[in-house]
């Protein structure tokens, strides 16, 4: 049963398929109400495509709901008679050769997507949006654990990689394709400020310090495993694949889930502090967890 925006027009189809699956021939005139066709013309098809349609088959105001007949005694009820439950070997929307504003939109929408799928590093894809994340971490994980680097460089480091990856996300490299009307100023960093009551108001800072929070949940695991002496292999299942899923929705435009942990601003403003990896606090298999 047609249902939908479009649903009127399918009605008229399946009128017209009725017709030709009984008769094997086209119906020459449908029968329906005035509002019916105002809506076809209006809202579901336009006037260019009702054209289109009028041409094959007139439209004839009436009191039933849709019957189609060729003028010879032939009719099709779809009031009485039902919907089809067989396909014709021409369907009515192949014949007719028109389509709805709703499908037409669908079409579209859908040619859209599958040609941002295909653009390099799209953010749309959770692949990517994850690689961000791992760099992001794996770069902040070597520098703390190396010993090569005083805290000061770490942290002035953390800073600028979180900040590189806030022009990400928020649209401004050029080497990311953005998620249209999300991955922009004024956007993604007002759902992050709102997820993570971030008050900064300018979207580049706003973003590095959701990157900011990111590093130091993960830290604070990191940390939280050396003092309890749970070894590497642990690291996921205590807690790292938590933190990656809320900033993966958080960076996807999802609400937060129940159970996700809170980090203020405060906590990430040194994001070594005690959750950074002091020289010997960490070994380098950890990273591999």
């Amino acid at each position: 049963m047609p249902n939908g925006a479009d649903k009127n027009f399918g009605r008229l189809c399946c009128a017209i398929d009725g017709f030709r699956i009984r008769y094997k021939a086209w119906p020459t005139a449908v029968r329906l109400r005035a509002g019916i066709i105002a809506d076809l013309r209006d809202h579901v098809l336009g006037p260019e495509a009702l054209a289109k349609v009028e041409a094959k088959v007139r439209l004839i105001p009436d009191d039933a709901l849709m019957i189609a007949e060729d003028g010879t005694g032939h009719t099709y009820n779809l009031e009485e008679q039902g919907y089809p439950s067989q396909e014709p070997d021409i369907r009515a929307r192949d014949w007719l050769g028109v389509e709805a504003f709703e499908a037409v939109r669908y079409d579209r929408d859908m040619e859209a997507a599958v040609h941002l799928m295909s653009q390099p590093n799209y953010l749309g894809s959770p692949d990517v949006r994850e690689r961000v994340l791992v760099e992001l971490w794996n770069g902040s994980f070597t520098r703390r654990s190396s010993g090569t680097m005083a805290r000061a460089a770490e942290d002035k480091a953390d800073a600028e990689a979180c900040e590189n990856a806030a022009r990400i996300f928020l649209g401004i490299d050029p080497g990311y394709t953005p998620v249209p009307a999300f991955n922009q100023p004024g956007v993604i960093d007002r759902h992050a400020a709102t997820v993570l009551q971030i008050a900064e108001k300018d979207p580049v800072r706003c973003m590095t310090w959701l990157f900011l929070f990111f590093l130091r949940d993960l830290w604070t695991i990191v940390v939280a495993m050396e003092k309890s002496g749970i070894g590497p292999n642990q690291f996921r299942r205590q807690g790292a694949e938590g933190v990656f899923q809320k900033y993966m929705r958080t960076l996807t435009g999802l609400p937060p889930c129940n159970g996700d942990r809170e980090v203020t601003s405060a906590e990430a403003a040194t994001p070594g502090g005690d959750a950074g990896a002091s020289e010997g606090d960490l070994e380098e298999e950890d990273a591999d967890g």
